[in-house]
């Protein structure tokens, strides 16, 4: 982990294995939020890849989310969708503030 990636941990109150273990977190993020997307969808929105590469921090990837699920709908229909994108919501828990995150709520289908 760089310097600067310590510093901004340790300022939002994640010191030392902590702050280490929420980048591997963000890192798994990033992997499943790409690999969710898949070549084709790679290929066919590479604008979504790129923000999901670049996302420095859980907030931006959360924000990211919505990109991808729009490119999600397009390839596999809006239920695949909806599916694949509370797989995962549920990765993001205990990195960002409550507010941000989805209620538990039932679709009706």
């Amino acid at each position: 982990m760089s310097w600067f990636s310590k510093h901004i941990f340790s300022r939002l109150g994640f010191g030392g294995n902590d702050a280490e273990r929420v980048v591997e977190q963000l890192e798994r993020i990033r992997a499943a939020m790409l690999d969710t997307l898949g070549d084709e969808g790679a290929r066919k929105y590479p604008l979504v890849v790129r923000r999901v590469f670049h996302s420095k921090d859980a907030q931006a990837l959360w924000y990211a989310r919505g990109e991808l699920m729009a490119a999600l709908a397009d390839l596999h229909g809006e239920r695949v969708a909806h599916q694949r994108m509370s797989e995962l919501s549920h990765m993001f828990d205990g990195l960002l503030p409550k507010s941000l995150l989805p209620r538990r709520t039932r679709l009706r289908g």
